[in-house]
C-alpha cells in the first residue's frame, strides 16, 4: 500500500494497481455497474476487478471485498459509507397480465392480485406506498411465488406471472420499451432509497479503493440520475 501511494504521488494519481474486489447485488452490478467497466478499465488499465454479486446479509466486506455496493439504508457500521445516487422502487406488471387480471386501482386491489416478491425475511419485500389520503403505509402483499434475485422476479414479470415491485434502476428498460406497465404511480410513497458504495474506514484507502470511489461519484453524479430522468419523461408522456 505504501508502494501504491508513492507511485500515486509521482504519477499523479494514475498509478492504481492490483485486484479491487466489488461486492454488489446483482442487479445493480448488471444494469449499472457493466456498462461502465470499459470506462474505468481505460482510465486504469493496470487495474483489475473482480466482482462478488450477492444478495447475503452480514458483513459487506468479509472474504478480501474492498468496496460493497448496498442498496437502502444502514445499519450501524463501522464501515465508512459515500452515497452516490438513489433510486426509487416501481410497482409493475407486464401488459399481459393486466390484460388477463385486470388493472389495481389502489392498494388495497393488490390483495386480489398475484404479487411476485422477495422472500419475507428481505426488507425489500415491504413495499411502500401512499393512502388516499397521502399518508405512507406500509404493505406486505400476498403471493404464491417469491425470488430471492430481482433478475428472477423480473423475468417471472416479463412473462406475465404477475405484478411486481423492483428497484427503477433495474427496469427503466423495460418501462421504456413498454414490456412492463408502472402501476399506482399517483400512490408511490416518494421516497427514494440511497445507494452506498461501502469501504473499511480502519485500514489506509488504497489507490485501487480511491480512483474507484472517485469514478462512482463521477459517473453517477448527475441529478437526477438517467433513470429518474426517464421517469419524468414517462410522467410527462402520461400526462
Amino acid at each position: 500500500e505504501a508502494v501504491e501511494d508513492a507511485e500515486a504521488s509521482v504519477l499523479g494519481g494514475r498509478a492504481a494497481q492490483g485486484t479491487l474486489r466489488i461486492r454488489s447485488m446483482p442487479t445493480f452490478a448488471t444494469h449499472q455497474l457493466a456498462p461502465l467497466v470499459p470506462v474505468f478499465r481505460r482510465l486504469h488499465p493496470a487495474l483489475q476487478l473482480e466482482f462478488v454479486l450477492s444478495m447475503e446479509p452480514g458483513n459487506l466486506l468479509d472474504g478480501g471485498i474492498d468496496v460493497a455496493i448496498h442498496v437502502g439504508e444502514l445499519a450501524d457500521s463501522s464501515l465508512v459509507a459515500r452515497r452516490f445516487a438513489s433510486t426509487r422502487w416501481i410497482i409493475c406488471a407486464a401488459p399481459s397480465y393486466l390484460e388477463a387480471r385486470g388493472i389495481p386501482r389502489g392498494p388495497a386491489d393488490l390483495a386480489a392480485h398475484e404479487c411476485l416478491n422477495f422472500p419475507s425475511t428481505a426488507p425489500w419485500s415491504i413495499w411502500s406506498v401512499r393512502d388516499e389520503a397521502g399518508a405512507a403505509r406500509r404493505l406486505k402483499p400476498t403471493g404464491s411465488v417469491a425470488a430471492n434475485t430481482g433478475q428472477m422476479l423480473l423475468a417471472m414479470a416479463r412473462a406475465g406471472a404477475g405484478i411486481v415491485r423492483l428497484a427503477e434502476f433495474h427496469i427503466v428498460d423495460d418501462l421504456r420499451a413498454g414490456r412492463l406497465v408502472e402501476l399506482l404511480a399517483d400512490r408511490h410513497s416518494g421516497v427514494a432509497d440511497p445507494i452506498y458504495a461501502l469501504y473499511n474506514g480502519r485500514r489506509h484507502l488504497t489507490q485501487r479503493i480511491r480512483v474507484f470511489l472517485d469514478f462512482l461519484e463521477d459517473a453517477f453524479s448527475q441529478e437526477p440520475p438517467a433513470w429518474q430522468r426517464d421517469a419524468a419523461e414517462r410522467s410527462g408522456t402520461r400526462a
